[in-house]
């Protein structure tokens, strides 16, 4: 009799705790807003409009980054140098040696460690002089490299490699997490899998994944985005009530950047242009945005911010662009040029 009281008192713990949390979901579902302003989340927003130079104008800009009073960013795949008052210092890059697909700031050399569509590591000066290239080897460092990040003194890598086996008539695609020293010798390689969502697994993949560090226990994970926003919210809020033990075997891939306080994630490049959002969450208010137009800019008044882009590892910073023509209303003398706006997430 007292086990089957037992067993009973369980079951309905876990009947009415599963009910209390698909209640409190089904709450912030309905809460869902479905529009915003940027004063939402952030704390402060600096827009910089970049100068022309003689030689260069910007039309686009994206891998924007900031260290110290320089403002780095790839356009056309070069990288340039700004300050942080929109003047032109300097290109980092030749496009004739290397097609920038990304680039990470090594703050106690100030140099610049750039990868591209090969297997080329070079590094830069912040002057762009060429200081060295190293050639990786392709069992290194794989097919491709996705993202890149560095943490201390060690380099973490995303990357993708295929082999095919002539005897079994079999391709195998592999995605790992590779550490590095800053001399990219390999220290160390780990497996990259999806985190435990209480569902079926997705396939592993690495597309649109960036490497992210979390601010509170410096662990490395990967953000990849899904294509659709359907589990986002469950999703969210199961890691907020299952949070994932540490792996250390494992590097995690997770669908949102998760900041100090907020969780973002968005895409742009969608099959389905309607199907691109921007998705947050506010982890102290519990708050969900889930937008197809974007946050208001109810700083400058420049429209809908529909994409905001991580400046750091932590997630703390991010930027968007607007071409003067654009926000020719709030920015009239800058019609010709390109408008870095800088946000600053609250606390």
């Amino acid at each position: 009799m007292k086990k089957t009281f037992v067993f009973l008192f369980l079951f309905l713990v876990v009947l009415y705790g599963k009910q209390g949390y698909e209640f409190f979901t089904s709450n912030v579902v309905n809460a869902c807003l479905l529009s915003g302003n940027l004063s939402d989340i952030a704390e402060e927003v600096i827009a910089i409009p970049l100068q022309k130079s003689k030689e260069y104008n910007i039309r686009n800009a994206k891998h924007i980054r900031q260290e110290g009073d320089n403002l780095f960013l790839v356009c056309n795949e070069t990288i340039y140098r700004f300050n942080r008052k929109g003047e032109f210092m300097n290109a980092i890059t030749n496009p004739e040696e290397i097609k920038v697909g990304g680039y990470i700031i090594d703050k106690r050399k100030q140099e610049l460690i750039a990868f591209g569509n090969d297997n080329d590591i070079h590094y830069y000066t912040f002057s762009g002089e060429l200081v060295e290239t190293k050639k990786l080897k392709n069992n290194l460092s794989g097919d491709r490299v996705y993202s890149m990040t560095m943490r201390g003194e060690q380099i973490w890598t995303a990357e993708e490699s295929v082999t095919y086996n002539s005897d079994t008539n079999q391709i195998k695609m592999e995605v790992s997490a590779v550490k590095y020293d800053t001399s990219f010798t390999e220290l160390e390689r780990k497996r990259i899998v999806s985190a435990d969502m209480g569902r079926e697994k997705s396939i592993t993949t690495c597309q649109n994944a960036e490497l992210c560090i979390n601010k509170d226990t410096g662990d490395i994970y990967l953000y990849n985005p899904p294509l659709s926003p359907e589990y986002l919210l469950s999703d969210t809020l199961y890691l907020r009530h299952h949070y994932a033990l540490k792996n250390p075997d494992c590097i995690t891939m997770y669908p949102m950047r998760m900041g100090s306080r907020f969780w973002l994630a968005m895409t742009e490049h969608n099959p389905e242009p309607l199907q691109n959002y921007l998705f947050c969450y506010d982890t102290y208010t519990n708050k969900v945005w889930q937008l197809t137009d974007g946050f208001d800019d109810n700083y400058y008044g420049t429209g809908t911010i529909k994409h905001l882009y991580a400046m750091d590892n932590y997630n703390q910073h991010y930027y968007y662009c607007k071409s003067g023509a654009e926000v020719s209303k709030s920015f009239p003398e800058e019609k010709d040029d390109l408008i870095v706006f800088i946000v600053k997430l609250k606390a």
